[in-house]
């Protein structure tokens, strides 16, 4: 999940920056060119040697090894970027600003396949920053990928009590809702409450970062099919492979093709995407709540 690491880091850097604009002005302006040039995809010798110029402008931050940590290790070098961050956050500079050194060890390990060491660097960030949401979202996702429901969603209500209009929160609510049953549900409140929090997600207007979790993906697309709104697993799925077309391989994807190719099938419904539909969206960041009225993006065949 590399690429999709390279968006999750550009969001923390931005937040990061915002965080900094009363104080260090410069220091805002040398982050927010930093998340640009991630954005622009640059090779990664690129990317070091234009970001070295801000070396001495971010003495005594950690912000310059923050950012060369993070993009270090997530252009494959996940090692060496540990050890920049680990750096960090030893060092413990009255001016550093750790927050993206916590979130981006937390990813790697989380990557690695190592919760403890990703639970204890996640957990470390929100005791050290207790109004720092993307903090709290690290640390569910921690719990959610070894399946503690309840505490992942303790985690995303405390993030939701500090900022409540952060997609991914909504994101990885619906997969929480969609995942965990106690019983205390029938499937259709379940569908519905976990639908409900992926469109909430989605009306945040910022939809790409709901499909930075491949879970919330999952749970938006069942939960569409489950309550019959067709149109709206379709298009994640379409879109979503435009987003990430180097995912779309993978076998949690392939799933849920098929699975909507069958559904479609046995309601008599076909795909009927048309270029202009889906480059609406795409290309100007819409959301599909909005987008389409009315309309279908699945109809009935002949």
């Amino acid at each position: 999940m590399i690429k999709i690491f390279i968006a999750t880091a550009i969001l923390m850097v931005s937040e990061l920056a915002s965080a900094s604009v009363s104080e260090d002005d410069w220091l805002e302006t040398a982050c927010v060119k930093a998340s640009l040039e991630l954005r622009k995809g640059c090779e990664k010798e690129c990317f070091i040697a234009r970001w070295e110029k801000y070396k001495n402008m971010c003495s005594e931050t950690g912000e310059y090894e923050s950012v060369l940590g993070s993009y270090i290790q997530a252009h494959g070098n996940e090692k060496e970027g540990q050890e920049i961050l680990l750096k960090v956050i030893k060092e413990k500079g009255e001016r550093h600003d750790m927050r993206l050194a916590y979130g981006s060890l937390t990813h790697s390990y989380l990557s690695q396949g190592n919760h403890e060491l990703a639970k204890k660097y996640a957990k470390e960030g929100v005791v050290k920053y207790p109004n720092w949401y993307f903090g709290y979202l690290q640390y569910a996702k921690c719990f959610l990928a070894e399946k503690q429901y309840l505490e992942a969603k303790k985690q995303l209500e405390h993030s939701l009590l500090i900022f409540d209009r952060e997609p991914m929160t909504y994101a990885l609510l619906s997969a929480v809702e969609y995942n965990y049953r106690d019983g205390s549900k029938s499937i259709g409140e379940t569908m519905r409450d976990t639908l409900s929090l992926y469109k909430k997600a989605l009306a945040q207007g910022k939809y790409k970062i709901v499909f930075l979790n491949k879970l919330s993906v999952h749970a938006g697309v069942h939960s569409a099919l489950a309550l019959n709104e067709n149109k709206l697993a379709a298009w994640t799925l379409e879109v979503f492979r435009q987003w990430f077309p180097e995912h779309t391989k993978e076998p949690w994807y392939k799933e849920l093709k098929d699975l909507c190719s069958i559904v479609f099938e046995q309601r008599g419904l076909k795909q009927v995407f048309t270029c202009e539909e889906v480059q609406k969206l795409f290309n100007q960041n819409m959301n599909p709540l909005t987008v389409f009225g009315e309309g279908h993006l699945v109809e009935k065949s002949d």
